[in-house]
Parts: structure tokens; sequence; C-alpha cells
């Protein structure tokens, strides 16, 4: 049951970010050229095309997305806080497995939330630097 409603939350979470952001570019005048310099349609690029000023909405977007990756590394800590107090009282083997486990995961989420900062936090107007950033999406 905690596994379907871990799934649910984070299919309704993920539908409802994606929706913000489907109805912000919307509604976006777009005038020529119609060509992302980019090598897939991401929202920072979609917004260069604009031909109205996108402070705020890129804003916005940084915000929920900002918001929505803190929710998800704030319950993955706890998660780990649970399974590592909850080791206590396990075998020594059973400890090792879970320890290799954790650590892996743990690889793969940071370089995920690395990822992410790099993308979503912009830190110049570069449109190569965000294209050599989504060369390494995991």
């Amino acid at each position: 049951m905690a596994c379907y409603i871990l799934v649910m939350a984070s299919v309704i979470g993920a539908s409802i970010h994606s929706l913000i952001q489907v109805l912000i570019i919307i509604q976006l005048p777009f005038c020529d050229p119609n060509q992302i310099d980019h090598y897939f349609c991401d929202v920072f690029p979609l917004l260069k095309l604009a031909r109205t000023d996108t402070r705020l909405l890129k804003i916005i977007i940084i915000t929920t997305t900002g918001v929505l990756s803190i929710l998800t590394f704030v319950a993955l800590v706890i998660s780990y806080v649970i399974i590592l107090s909850t080791l206590r009282t396990r075998s020594f083997e059973g400890r090792c497995n879970a320890l290799s486990t954790c650590g892996l995961h743990i690889t793969v989420v940071l370089m995920f939330f690395l990822h992410l900062i790099f993308t979503y936090v912009p830190m110049t107007n570069s449109v190569s630097d965000d294209k050599v950033s989504a060369l390494f999406i995991p």
C-alpha cells in the first residue's frame, strides 16, 4: 500500500508540474525563428523563442522545480534515516547488503540532483552551456 501511495504521489506531482509548465508556455507569443537551438524541446530554450519578457516565468519555473526537488530530497533523506535506524537490529550480512544498495542509490540520486541544479539554475545565458549540460541527463 505504501508503494502504491508513493507511486501515485510521484505521478500526480510530476503531472501537475508538467501541466503548469505547459500552461505557462502555451500562452506565450511566438514568432520566427521557430527552431530551437537545442538538442530537445526543454522549457528554457523554448522561453528564449518567446517575443515577450520571460524573467518572471523563469522565476516561477525555477521556484516550482526547486520546491519539488527539495520535497523529493527531503523524502529521500527521511527514507534513509528510517533504513539506517532499522539496520541496528539486522545481521552483519543484512547490513552490508542494505548499505551497498543505499550507497549505489545515493550515487544515482546525487548524479540526478547535480544535473538538475545545472539545468534549472541558470548561471549564464549561453545556449551552448545548456546544450552541453543536456548531454548528461541521467
